[in-house]
């Protein structure tokens, strides 16, 4: 893992003796080196600063993040991010970081909760893209399409380059059977950031689940696990496009 570490600060042009990267930075790489590097700074800080608010909203959401982006195995994970979590409550409650992961762990268990904490994230600190990101994914994955759109479009217009907004706006259109519209969208985001995993991850899925070229979407899945060897359920779709353990 530690090489993956070093990886995620080589990007963000952190080196030994400069200041850390900065959390939202981090994320955005929504990637194994990416959060596990987010880990390690709220860790590092709050061993300097028990009540640091931030740093303990970002544990919170790592853990929230880590069955996807860190291979925790799913039990462990889920005691992880309650415990993180409570304390991020106690700390900060009005955290952005906080509310992002309460919204997270809460949407299985408690989804009305979870939406009311997304929601007014959203409306009274509209700068933070966390809560835009989960906001939108949840509006989309609970059928309200045109809800969904309208954070996407508003987000969009505030960070027209993050990689998993443009994501989630692309499978936006997917759902909304405007499949070429989505597929252009994430051909546009691997040719503008090729280092960004889960772009060709998304696009070898959406290739296999739309019919489109088989080949190609081995390619780009091929080239995601070669960026981000963790990058969730990315053996089982090599497997599903028929280069992976169980084809051979």
């Amino acid at each position: 893992m530690r090489r993956y570490v070093s990886l995620a600060c080589v990007l963000l042009g952190a080196s030994a003796g400069a200041q850390e990267p900065e959390y939202e930075a981090l994320i955005a790489l929504r990637s194994s080196a990416g959060f596990q590097a987010a880990l390690q700074t709220a860790e590092a800080r709050l061993s300097a600063n028990a009540r640091d608010g931030d740093a303990a909203g970002v544990r919170a959401l790592v853990y929230a993040n880590a069955v996807d982006y860190l291979a925790m195995d799913p039990a462990e994970a889920r005691e992880k991010k309650l415990a993180a979590l409570a304390d991020a409550v106690r700390l900060a409650p009005d955290n952005p970081w906080t509310r992002a992961a309460y919204g997270l762990i809460h949407l299985s268990d408690d989804a009305a909760s979870a939406e009311r904490e997304l929601a007014a994230c959203v409306e009274e600190q509209p700068d933070f893209i966390e809560c835009h990101n989960l906001y939108g994914d949840h509006l989309r994955k609970t059928g309200r399409t045109e809800m969904a759109r309208n954070v996407y479009q508003d987000a969009m217009l505030r960070w027209p380059r993050d990689g998993e907004l443009v994501v989630s706006y692309a499978l936006l259109w997917q759902e909304t059977r405007e499949v070429p519209r989505a597929l252009r969208l994430l051909e546009e985001l691997t040719r503008r950031q090729p280092s960004f995993a889960r772009g060709h991850w998304h696009l070898a899925v959406m290739l296999y689940e739309t019919g489109g070229d088989r080949s190609r979407a081995l390619r780009e899945a091929m080239l995601a696990l070669e960026l981000d060897p963790l990058i969730w359920n990315g053996e089982k779709l090599l497997e599903m496009l028929g280069d992976g353990p169980a084809a051979q």
